[in-house]
């Protein structure tokens, strides 16, 4: 089965599946307030640690530039507006 896709959209693969759901593919009457939504709750834990061991994490071609200090983030988000068909 043959298919064209719409242009503008955004498609994950397979692409057969249609456009992606969520913020970037609304029909264009709908707008996301994006000062409003997401109620978002960030932590982040900065330390210093073991310049030997940092840069075994690092891609080759790249060292430390400064003090060895990681920082590890998380985030949750909560009342994603396009989410579950609440807009």
């Amino acid at each position: 089965m043959s298919y064209e896709m719409e242009r503008g959209k955004v498609y994950r693969m397979p692409a057969g599946f249609g456009p992606a759901p969520g913020a970037r593919n609304l029909p264009g009457h709908l707008r996301v307030d994006h000062a409003k939504y997401p109620l978002v709750t960030r932590c982040s834990y900065h330390f210093r640690t073991d310049a030997r061991l940092l840069e075994k994490q690092l891609p080759n071609g790249l060292k430390l530039a400064g003090e060895p200090i990681a920082t590890i983030y998380f985030s949750t988000m909560k009342q994603i507006q396009w989410l579950g068909q609440r807009i």
